[in-house]
C-alpha cells in the first residue's frame, strides 16, 4: 500500500484494498460475530468512499445473518434512501421495524423514507400508533414539521409542549403555537405565543409574519404594519407578506404613509447620536415615533438605551414618551417598565418593580429577567437558588444556564459550576461549558485545576474553543507558545474581543498582557534569575512575574467566623466609586446597608474632592498625580490607597453588596488581608490593611510615578491589581514582608459581599 512521508496512507488504495476485502467477504460463510463486526465496518467505509452498491450488499449480508442488526438496517436504509429510492426505502424501514419494533432512532429513519415516498400522514402513522411517543428534541421537531406539512397543526401542541420543556427558545415549537392558536381561533392564545416566540426571535420571518396575522385578527393593524414592515429575501415567504400587507392597507389606506421599518427607525436614532442634531432634527425623529405603528418593546427599549450609552438621556426618555406602549400586551409593558427602569435608575429601583407587580406564571424569558435583576442587584446567593429551580423546569435553556453560572460565581460557589455545566441537564457545546470551567478555576486560584483543563482541551473536539480563556490561562502558566498557538486561532470576524485582541491588543487588558509575556520573556533570555534578590527586579516590573511569585506563597487558611461583637475593632469602612457611578438613591442604599451591617458609619469618597483630600494629606506631587489621571477608575485606584494608607481599615474599591453577619466575617479574616482576582492579583474590590501598610505604600508611589510618567497602560496594569501584584512580590522577594502573606481567592470575599453592579448596561 502506498504510504506518504507523515505516514497517511493513499486514499485511493485504501478504497481497493476495501473493495477486495468486499469480495472475499461475499463468499465468506458463517455469523460469527468477528465476521459480521468485519463486514459491518468494511459496508460503512465502502459507503464513506462512495462504494455504494458493494456497501449496500454488505449491509443485506449482515441483515440476511443477523436480521436484528440494528445499524446494518440504517445503514441500509441511508444508502437507499441517497440512491433516490425512496420507496424501497420505506419498504426496508418496515421490514426492519418488524425485527426491531422498539427502536427509537429505527422509526425515524423509517419515517424519513415514508415521508419521501407517501407523504408526511405516512410519516406521522409510522411515528405515532404503536410507538412511545418521541422524546429526543430532534425526533419531536421532526414530528411538528410533519404535523404542519400535513396541515394538521391543531395536534402540535403536546410536541410543542414536550420540545420547549427541554429547549425552551425553539424556534419551531414557538412558531407552531403561534400557529395553533391561529388554527383554533384562540386569538389569546395566539397573542401570548406570538409574544414569547418574538421575545426569542426578534427577527424570525415567519415568527414575524405569523405574530402579525394574531394581532390583524384583532384590528390591530399598525402593530401588525409594523411587524412586516422589513419584507423577507425568502421567495417562499415574500408572498404572504405581501398578501397581509395589502389586506392591511385595505383596510387603513394611510397605513403606507406612517409605517416604518424598525432598522429604519434606528438608523435615523444613529444618525441623530452622530452629529448632535439640531432641534428641528430631533422633533422630525419622535414625529416618525409618534407615526409610526407601535414598534415591539424590545426595539423600544434598545432605542432607549442607545440614547442612554451616548450620554444623551433626556433623548431616550424623551423617546419613552413618544412610544404607544399601551398598543403592547400586558407581559411586554411589564418587560419594557422593568428594562427601563432597570436602564434609568438600577437594578434596586428594578427589583423593587418586579416585586410589587403581581404577574401570572413566568416564562423562559421573563424568569431570566429576574434572575439577570437579582445578580446585578448584588443578591447572587438568591439568583442562584433561583436559577436552579429555573433549569429544573426549563432543562434545556443553555442562556439560563450560562446565567446560573455567573450566579454561582458572584456568590462565591465557582467550585458548583463544573456540576452545572456537566451535569447533563443543558446540552451546552463543549467550548462554552469549558468557557465556564475556565472561569470557575480563574476565580479559585487553581492553577492545577488550569493545566488540566488547558490539557484537555487539547483532546476535546470544540467547534468554538474558548479561545480567550485559553490564552489567559496559558498566559498566567507561564506557557507562552501555547497562548501564541491559540492566537493564532482567532478570527477577527468572532467577536469584538477578538478583533481587537488582533488589530489593537493594548486596548484590551488580555492583549496587554499577552504583550508583557512576549517582553518578560526577552527580559529573562537577557538576564537569567539564580537568586531570588535577582527577580525582585522583574517581579518590579513585569505582573507574570509578580504574578508565579505570588502564586508559591502559602495563604492563610480559610478563617472560622469570629463572634459578632468582634467586628468592633474594624475602624474605618471606605467606600468609593469607580466610572460610571451609580445613580445617587442606588449609592445611598448600598451604602445604608454597609452602615447596617457593620454597625457603623460608612466613610464615603468622592472623586470630585479627591485632589484636595490627597494634596492635604500625602502632598502636592500625588494630588498633581491624581488630576494629570483622566480615568475616573485610575483616580479612584489612587484615593483608594491614598485614604488606607493614612488611616487602614476596609477599603472597598468596587460595588460590593453586603451579606448578613459580614462584620464577623470580615474581623475574622484579621485587620490585614487580600483577595485574588480572576486573574491571580490582588484586587481592589475590597482591601483590608493596617495604617502605613508597606504593599499598599508601595502602590501608591508607583501608581504616582506612572501617573507623572504618562504612561498609557491598561487600567489594571499601572494602578489597579496588575500594580498591587507587582508591589507585593517584590517586597517579598526582598525580604520586607512576612512569608505567610494573608491573601485569598476573591471567591471567599464573594461568600460574604456580592457583586453589586449599579451601572446601566
Amino acid at each position: 500500500m502506498v504510504e506518504h512521508a507523515d505516514g497517511r496512507s493513499d486514499p485511493a488504495e485504501v478504497a481497493s484494498a476495501l473493495v477486495d476485502l468486499a469480495h472475499w467477504l461475499e463468499g465468506a460463510q458463517g455469523d460469527a460475530g468477528w465476521l459480521a463486526a468485519l463486514r459491518f465496518g468494511v459496508a460503512g467505509a465502502l459507503a464513506e468512499t462512495s462504494h455504494q452498491s458493494l456497501a449496500e450488499a454488505g449491509f443485506r449480508q449482515i441483515i440476511a445473518q443477523r436480521p436484528a442488526h440494528l445499524w446494518a438496517w440504517i445503514g441500509l436504509i441511508t444508502l437507499v434512501l441517497a440512491r433516490g429510492d425512496p420507496g424501497q426505502a420505506a419498504a426496508l424501514g418496515r421490514a426492519a421495524l418488524d425485527q426491531l419494533p422498539d427502536e427509537p432512532i429505527l422509526r425515524r429513519k423509517t419515517a424519513e423514507a415514508l415521508e419521501q415516498a407517501e407523504g408526511p400522514d405516512a410519516a406521522l402513522a409510522c411515528l405515532g400508533p404503536g410507538a412511545d411517543p418521541p422524546r429526543a428534541p430532534e425526533d419531536l421537531a421532526y414530528a411538528i414539521m410533519l404535523l404542519r406539512s400535513a396541515q394538521r397543526v391543531a395536534e402540535v401542541g403536546p410536541f410543542c409542549d414536550a420540545l420547549l420543556d427541554q429547549r425552551p427558545a425553539d424556534a419551531l415549537a414557538l412558531l407552531a403555537r403561534i400557529e395553533l392558536g391561529l388554527a383554533q381561533d384562540d386569538d389569546d392564545a395566539a397573542l401570548r405565543a406570538a409574544a414569547d416566540a418574538r421575545a426569542h426571535h426578534p427577527n424570525h420571518a415567519e415568527i414575524r409574519l405569523r405574530s402579525a396575522q394574531a394581532h390583524w385578527r384583532i384590528g390591530q393593524t399598525r402593530l401588525a404594519a409594523a411587524l412586516i414592515a422589513p419584507v423577507p429575501d425568502d421567495p417562499t415567504l415574500a408572498p404572504a407578506f405581501d398578501t397581509l400587507w395589502a389586506a392591511l392597507v385595505g383596510a387603513d389606506p394611510d397605513l403606507g404613509k406612517v409605517v416604518a421599518d424598525p432598522a429604519a427607525i434606528g438608523s435615523a436614532l444613529d444618525a441623530l447620536l452622530q452629529k448632535r442634531a439640531k432641534q428641528g432634527d430631533r422633533s422630525m425623529f419622535m414625529k416618525l415615533i409618534k407615526e409610526s405603528a407601535p414598534l415591539p418593546w424590545y426595539h423600544a427599549i434598545g432605542l432607549v438605551a442607545r440614547a442612554h450609552a451616548a450620554g444623551q438621556g433626556a433623548l431616550g426618555e424623551e423617546i419613552v414618551a413618544a412610544i404607544d406602549a399601551d398598543a403592547w400586551p400586558a407581559a411586554d409593558q411589564h418587560a419594557f417598565a422593568v428594562e427601563h427602569s432597570l436602564l434609568r435608575h438600577g437594578p434596586l429601583a428594578a427589583l423593587d418593580l418586579l416585586r410589587a407587580t403581581v404577574i401570572g406564571m413566568r416564562d423562559p424569558e421573563a424568569a431570566a429577567r429576574l434572575g439577570r435583576v437579582l445578580l446585578r442587584a448584588g443578591q447572587a446567593t438568591l439568583a442562584a437558588r433561583y436559577l436552579g429551580r429555573c433549569l429544573r423546569k426549563w432543562p434545556g435553556d443553555a442562556d439560563m444556564l450560562a446565567l446560573a453560572c455567573d450566579a454561582q460565581i458572584a456568590a462565591g460557589r465557582p467550585d458548583l459550576v463544573a456540576d452545572l455545566v456537566t451535569g447533563g441537564r443543558v446540552a451546552l457545546d463543549a467550548g462554552r461549558a469549558l468557557h465556564y470551567r475556565f472561569a470557575a478555576a480563574f476565580h479559585l486560584a487553581r492553577p492545577n485545576q488550569l493545566r488540566q483543563l488547558c490539557k484537555e482541551s487539547e483532546t476535546v473536539h470544540m467547534d468554538k474553543p474558548p479561545l480567550a480563556s485559553l490564552i489567559k490561562a496559558h498566559l498566567l502558566l507561564g506557557d507562552l507558545a501555547a497562548a501564541e498557538a491559540w492566537l493564532a486561532k482567532l478570527d477577527p470576524k468572532d467577536d469584538p474581543l477578538a478583533a481587537a485582541l488582533i488589530q489593537r491588543p493594548r486596548a484590551t487588558w488580555l492583549g496587554s498582557l499577552l504583550n508583557e509575556a512576549r517582553l518578560l520573556a526577552v527580559a529573562v533570555r537577557e538576564k537569567p534569575m539564580a537568586t531570588a534578590a535577582a527577580s525582585a527586579p522583574l517581579a518590579q516590573d513585569y505582573f507574570l512575574h509578580a504574578h508565579a511569585r505570588i502564586a508559591a506563597m502559602q495563604a492563610m487558611p480559610v478563617p472560622t467566623p469570629a463572634p459578632p461583637d468582634a467586628g468592633d475593632g474594624l475602624q474605618p469602612l471606605h467606600l468609593l466609586w469607580p466610572s460610571p457611578a451609580p445613580t445617587t438613591p442606588e449609592g445611598q442604599r448600598l451604602a445604608a446597608a454597609w452602615a447596617a451591617q457593620m454597625g457603623r458609619p460608612v466613610a464615603a469618597m468622592s472623586l470630585d474632592d479627591g485632589g484636595e483630600w490627597l494634596a492635604q494629606h500625602h502632598g502636592a506631587a500625588v494630588a498633581k498625580a491624581y488630576r494629570l489621571l483622566r480615568d475616573p477608575e485610575q483616580k479612584a485606584d489612587l484615593l483608594l490607597y491614598g485614604h488606607l494608607l493614612q488611616h487602614g481599615g476596609v477599603g472597598l474599591g468596587a460595588p460590593l453588596w453586603p451579606r448578613s453577619g459580614i462584620a464577623a466575617r470580615l474581623a475574622a479574616f484579621g485587620p490585614t488581608r487580600l483577595f485574588r482576582d480572576d486573574a491571580g492579583a490582588p484586587s481592589t474590590a475590597m482591601i483590608m490593611c493596617l495604617p502605613q501598610d508597606k504593599v499598599i505604600a508601595l502602590a501608591l508611589d508607583k501608581a504616582v510615578a506612572a501617573s507623572l510618567a504618562r504612561e498609557t497602560e491598561h487600567r489594571w496594569f499601572k494602578t489597579g491589581p496588575g500594580l498591587l501584584a507587582r508591589a507585593l512580590a517584590s517586597l517579598h522577594l526582598d525580604g520586607d514582608i512576612a512569608d505567610a502573606v494573608p491573601i485569598a481567592p476573591i471567591a471567599l470575599l464573594y461568600r460574604a459581599a456580592h457583586p453589586f453592579d449599579p451601572t446601566p448596561p
